[in-house]
């Protein structure tokens, strides 16, 4: 019980995937944080295509993953596979960010993995903000929409003063063209 209070419930079946059920199950603390890690970099990617419509998913991508699912349920080769398919995207999204057809292959695959997996269900942005009481989330909040103010408003020293108080509160913020996004270090 303990645990869930420090990491969610999808962080816990992650873990819990990257474990042949067939092998003994050893549960670890630092085993669980790597866990947690691999599961953020699906929702950083999951961020940078946030908004975009799916298109058709990758066959190879989807072949490769059933065909671990079928090998004796390989859940372990299967998430090798997605952390594989998130290093591939992370460096075409770097070269190519503009590129709307892989952008909407990747929501593809990503649907393709939050249905057979049960993994990357949640709202990207939400996904981050685990484990804060709505008070916090609130004041946060509240801050980016006077730092956001403070921008129209061209006075950039409270700007910057206001993002180093989210800073210190352990917040880091990420200026897209439509809003500003949050997520917890």
């Amino acid at each position: 019980k303990d645990i869930l209070k420090e990491y969610s419930g999808e962080v816990i079946r992650f873990y819990l995937l990257t474990a042949h059920y067939r092998n003994d199950f050893n549960f670890n603390e630092e085993d669980l944080i790597a866990s947690k890690k691999r599961l953020d970099k699906l929702y950083r990617v999951k961020k940078r295509v946030y908004g975009m419509e799916k298109s058709v998913l990758n066959k190879t991508f989807q072949t490769k993953v059933l065909e671990a699912l079928n090998d004796d349920l390989n859940s372990a080769k299967a998430i090798a596979l997605v952390d594989e398919m998130i290093s591939n995207a992370n460096e075409l999204l770097d070269k190519e960010p503009k590129n709307k057809n892989f952008k909407k292959e990747l929501v593809a695959n990503i649907e393709f993995i939050n249905d057979i997996l049960g993994i990357g269900l949640e709202d990207a942005y939400k996904y981050f903000q685990f484990g804060m009481s709505q008070e916090t989330i609130e004041k946060i909040e509240t801050l980016i929409a006077a730092r956001n103010e403070a921008k129209q408003q061209k006075e950039f020293q409270k700007a910057d003063a206001i993002r180093e108080e989210l800073s210190q509160m352990g917040i880091s913020l990420m200026d897209t063209p439509n809003k500003t996004v949050w997520e917890k270090l």
